[in-house]
């Protein structure tokens, strides 16, 4: 059971370090590319961090067992909504570039 602990708090430990280094990659990208639709999925990822340290908490303490129903209704919450924003800001970030791509190509002169 230790071991299982241990595994338990390793693994949530580097999801949460996993989700922030996302979070700082679609940050930067924001700074270089300045599109909006990046917003979208910042919202996505911050949404998604919390999910994962909320549901990554009963592994670092203990709980009863409604608490620990309640975390996971709520982060099963989290992470339909989170998962759903970030499809949705994928797909507007690649019609978006596409599009730009799309006019580049039609137009050899002008410069993206």
């Amino acid at each position: 059971m230790e071991t299982y602990n241990l595994i338990g708090k390793v693994t949530v430990v580097i999801a949460i370090l996993f989700q922030w280094l996302t979070l700082v990659v679609i940050l930067l990208a924001i700074k270089h590319h300045r599109s909006r639709w990046f917003n979208v999925l910042v919202i996505a990822q911050l949404i998604i961090l919390v999910d994962t340290v909320l549901t990554g908490i009963p592994y670092l303490m203990s709980f009863k067992f409604p608490a620990l129903l309640v975390m996971t209704k709520i982060g099963f919450g989290l992470f339909v909504v989170g998962g759903a924003l970030g499809l949705w800001g994928l797909y507007l970030l690649i019609s978006a570039y596409t599009n730009l791509a799309t006019q580049v190509a039609d137009n050899p002169g002008a410069s993206a």
